[in-house]
């Protein structure tokens, strides 16, 4: 069943031969419970609890009571081989006495050869077989039950190639609050397998009816508890550690999830591979995949779970390949029927096969392949009742209102055969919050509509997507199947995205990138997108202005396409075309399809810069009459000051300055720099202490850039793209001074003053950031009728 306390106790009163059978008569009948004979996937776990060696304790702790029990520590022992077979430790660990477990392998170091086997540890008052700093030992055919706090489990991060091999953990029950060892520990949150270091190797273990987790890899990027000393420069990261192995485990009736990465993921270089798992009859998810990258599922069953496989948020490069995926399994369905056994439906919360998501955590990221998969009783009606229960959709949190998440989806079987395409795939959720440029690459034509295999793409019912393509409905799902129109693969439809980085600055909020396809004249619009941030601050969710005008945040747009010939150009909702100052173009990878757009394929108008855009001032609203427009900050944040150069209204300003590189700045019109050219830099300033909140003075003969004394100058940072794909590199450089204080200064408004000849390395850069730096830091940096002219 899906409960973690359905589990059962027995004596053996006799035991006898029958045949060639044995027969094993309990002391008290038992209810039916699901054999081998009965499903080869699902049957119970039955095992052997008593031991011929038994260690246990003698009563009840007088000073710490009925928690307080037994602990065996094997204690430095490095290069010396254990070996711990055939016992039974009964009532074993002391509840929130660091360290006091059943069996504590402590700090030993290296130690091949050692092996704990074939014993039992039950009642357990503290977790159960604990490696703690210690290396390649085996743990092998171990049965824990009935326990408080994580099993098994490898402790620092530091542990490293250890084998459990056949072990079974059960009825692993939530540590009580009071018995928990500190803040940093989440044994209230008890998992049957607690994995620091993911370089340990899991083979056919069984977890079973845990209160929370069955497996939980938990990860942080350095080493904890006494470990830290083993890595003083603070090298070992768990979350990017070689992969050791898992294979074949079992896992069910777990409160919680079944197996999970979280909060912290995994990052390894080379895919980390999880085979063979049985997750089953779970109440949370079956495998929760939560913010990680380059994993792989393959192989296995997930069933009964309310989510089979979780791709969580922020979990990029996830292949799910070879596996059977069963919303409501007939076994299942038995044992809700005739043994009146609790199901999760009929509920409002549907049940999931695979869940997706429509973003992913790093830019530079690839999405998921799906391949090679059995998708078995999903639907309402299927699972019993669970409202728009579905095999595979994409969950409803979204970003910033653009889907990157491209995935490939190949070799995908439905049964029955009749199921219908809105329970096949269900995009409706981030239909409904917006998102219009949904591209999944459908390679063996699994969910084409037309049912005859003929591949294509799965996109937004979004115009955006339609402009280009020639598309069909797949009913139910809120999405377009848009097949290949033969099998020529120069007719192949192919769907590509190139992403253009802009400023952020609020003035381009509505701003649209037009898509024109030159040979057939269609034209699309596709809206730009920023993931707006925001903070709570005294109980009100309110603007995060440190985070949203930070001076590398950036403003996208990421036209996706099939084969044409493109013009592109921004333009206002009224049609007129402007240039966002600067633009950076980056390609999304190419999916495996042969006939996508390249650069030869698009082309970006850059209109002419219009008098006044270079001439007059290159600097847009330099005196701040505009607000915060096209200003930004390089750690200090940004605001509007009240009163500015004579008597204006407003000026620009700074927050709170922690350092003296920490200033405001604005990115440049990239059009207005030619080689050779001279620019004149002027600007007014005043500087206030924050602290004392009032004005002070700076002295324009200091030089020495941390001194407090030291007054304000203009520099420029430039940044060229060496490559227009992702993870090409990036060339960064500065140049200062441009302006510098023209004296004597006094504590009220002082000038900047300046010229540079432009450069071919600023000419040919994607951006130019103009900023202001230095001044103490606790000083506020206020701004004015800045001008930057030729």
């Amino acid at each position: 069943s899906m409960s973690p306390d359905d589990d059962n106790v027995n004596k053996i009163a006799a035991i006898e031969k029958d045949g060639e059978k044995t027969v094993i008569t309990l002391e008290n009948n038992i209810e039916k419970f699901t054999s081998l004979e009965d499903s080869e996937d699902f049957a119970v776990e039955v095992a052997i609890l008593s031991r011929e060696i038994l260690f246990t304790h003698d009563g009840e702790d007088p000073v710490f009571g009925e928690d307080h029990g037994g602990h065996l520590m094997i204690l430095q022992t490095p290069e010396t081989p254990q070996l711990l077979q055939g016992v039974e430790l009964r009532g074993f660990g002391q509840q929130g006495q660091l360290g006091r477990y059943p069996i504590h392998y402590h700090i030993s170091g290296n130690n091949p050869g050692s092996i704990i086997a074939k014993n039992t540890i039950r009642n357990s008052n503290q977790r159960c077989l604990v490696i703690h700093a210690t290396h390649n030992v085996t743990v092998f055919e171990n049965i824990a039950y009935d326990h408080f706090g994580h099993c098994y489990m490898v402790e620092d991060g530091f542990e490293q190639d250890n084998v459990f091999e056949r072990n079974l953990g059960a009825k692993t029950k939530e540590m009580p609050a009071f018995g928990v060892l500190s803040v940093q520990e989440s044994d209230e949150f008890a998992s049957t397998y607690w994995i620091s270091n993911p370089r340990n190797f899991f083979i056919d273990n069984v977890a079973a009816g845990s209160h929370d987790t069955g497996f939980w890899y938990e990860f942080i990027e350095m080493l904890r508890g006494p470990s830290v000393v083993y890595d003083p420069y603070y090298v070992i990261n768990p979350s990017t550690f070689k992969f050791g192995a898992f294979k074949g485990q079992i896992v069910h009736s777990n409160k919680g999830d079944g197996f999970k990465f979280y909060p912290n993921g995994y990052f390894p270089e080379e895919e980390a591979v999880y085979y063979d798992m049985k997750c089953f009859r779970n109440k949370g998810d079956g495998v929760l995949m939560h913010n990680s990258e380059n994993l792989a599922i393959d192989g296995g069953i997930f069933a009964d779970n309310r989510i089979q496989i979780e791709v969580d948020k922020q979990a990029d490069d996830v292949r799910v390949s070879n596996a059977v995926v069963l919303g409501f399994s007939d076994s299942f369905q038995y044992s809700t029927t005739v043994n009146n056994v609790a199901s999760h439906c009929p509920a409002h919360r549907p049940i999931g096969g695979i869940q997706l998501h429509s973003y992913l955590r790093f830019r530079d990221s690839d999405g998921y392949i799906l391949e090679n998969i059995d998708f078995i009783n999903f639907g309402e009606e299927a699972t019993g009742g669970c409202v728009g229960s579905s095999a595979i959709d994409i969950d409803k949190d979204v970003r910033d209102g653009h889907f990157d998440a491209y995935s490939t989806f190949k070799n995908l079987r439905f049964i029955p055969d009749d199921t219908p395409m809105g329970v096949r795939f269900n995009a409706c959720a981030i239909h409904n919050q917006g998102i219009k440029d949904m591209a999944i690459h459908d390679a063996t034509g699994s969910l084409n509509p037309n049912g005859d295999g003929t591949p294509g793409y799965i996109v937004s019912n979004a115009t955006v997507m339609t402009a280009f393509a020639d598309c069909i409905p797949m009913e139910g799902s809120c999405s377009l199947y848009c097949p290949n129109p033969s099998d020529d693969p120069a007719a192949e439809v192919c769907f590509r995205a190139v992403n253009y980085a802009i400023s952020m600055s609020e003035s381009y909020a509505d701003l649209l990138l037009e898509v024109t396809n030159n040979l057939t004249n269609a034209t699309a619009y596709f809206e730009g997108y920023f993931d707006n941030m925001t903070k709570v601050v005294d109980g009100e969710e309110v603007e995060d202005v440190f985070e949203n005008f930070f001076y590398n945040r950036r403003r996208m747009f990421t036209p996706i396409v099939p084969k044409g010939e493109y013009l592109m150009r921004f333009v206002t909702p009224m049609g007129e075309e402007v240039w966002p100052r600067i633009v950076e173009k980056v390609w999304e990878t190419g999916d495996n399809c042969t006939n996508a757009i390249t650069n030869d394929d698009v082309y970006l108008s850059i209109p002419p810069a219009t008098s006044g855009e270079c001439d007059v001032n290159i600097i847009a609203n330099g005196d701040a009459e505009n607000g915060r427009e096209h200003w930004m900050h390089t750690g200090s944040s940004v605001k509007t000051h009240a009163g500015g150069y004579l008597d204006s209204d407003l000026a620009i300003s700074t927050v709170t300055r922690k350092g003296p590189w920490q200033g405001i700045g604005q990115f440049l019109d990239s059009r207005c720099f030619k080689e050779g050219d001279t620019l004149e830099v002027e600007a007014k300033y005043r500087l206030r202490d924050i602290e004392t909140n009032s004005a002070y003075t700076c002295d324009f003969n200091s030089v020495a850039y941390m001194a407090n004394t030291t007054c304000p100058r203009v520099s420029i940072r430039t940044r060229r793209l060496l490559g227009d794909t992702i993870g090409a590199e990036v060339e960064n450089d500065y140049m200062y001074p441009l302006a510098l204080p023209v004296g004597p200064t006094n504590n009220m408004w002082n000038t900047l003053y300046g010229y540079f000849t432009v450069t071919k390395q600023m000419e040919e850069a994607n951006s130019v950031f103009l900023f202001l730096e230095r001044g103490k830091p606790g000083s506020q940096l206020i701004v004015d009728d800045m001008k930057v002219k030729k």
